[in-house]
């Protein structure tokens, strides 16, 4: 009985923390056709708990090492960056397009995979700590949040629809996250050293972000 506790307690902390997550997959599929959206989504969510089970497994050797942190916040950046971006209004004609293109929904998988790995470094510490060195019992929460955590994508991607400007402060949480990430970053030590400093840090991110987006998505005369 103890371990089916564990079990959802393990799972419970993967969906508590992983909010974030499903705003990426959201995002990430938003403009995919609508039969490919779902399977992004659950190969995206598979593929990233699978790498954060790896993730949790060498929690403990490098993942507080110094300098880990600032590059996954460098690589969280420019995928807010990519996320805000618009679209391409037009594709070109087929006879002008490149004789191999790679499916889109791999592209968002491999977004939705590499945005999981940079934000999970508070999240894989904590499920870490729940899973209490017991392999299996971590493997069965993780796996046992995908679904919630594509249902939760599901409607966020919804909202992102009908509300066009909600990619706005979607994509600047996701800036914000970023800063704070290079901000924490033990060998950089701006958290430390600066009173503030991990606010001003993420607060330029997302700053940034959202400018950028702006200005890319800004009509031009």
């Amino acid at each position: 009985m103890q371990t089916v506790v564990d079990l959802f307690v393990l799972a419970w902390i993967n969906i508590m923390l992983s909010g974030d997550n499903a705003l990426v997959i959201a995002m990430a599929t938003r403009r995919l056709p609508a039969g490919q959206r779902r399977r992004a989504a659950v190969f995206g969510a598979a593929a990233a708990v699978a790498l954060r089970i790896l993730l949790t497994i060498l929690a403990a050797r490098w993942l507080t090492k110094p300098y880990i942190q600032a590059a996954a916040g460098v690589a969280l950046l420019w995928i807010a960056v990519r996320l805000i971006l618009p679209g391409p209004e037009t594709l070109p004609p087929a006879d002008e397009q490149p004789e191999s293109q790679p499916p889109q929904w791999w592209e968002a998988v491999g977004t939705i995979v590499l945005a999981d790995v940079t934000m999970s470094i508070d999240n894989v510490l904590a499920v870490a700590a729940a899973a209490q060195g017991n392999l299996l019992l971590l493997v069965a929460g993780l796996a046992l949040s995908i679904p919630l955590i594509v249902w939760g994508s599901d409607l966020i991607r919804l909202l992102l629809n009908r509300m066009e400007w909600l990619v706005y402060p979607g994509a600047g949480l996701l800036g914000w996250m970023a800063g704070g990430l290079v901000a924490e970053d033990p060998g950089l030590g701006i958290a430390d050293q600066w009173p503030g400093g991990a606010w001003w840090t993420a607060g330029l991110a997302a700053c940034a972000v959202v400018g950028v987006g702006l200005w890319k998505r800004w009509p031009k005369d």
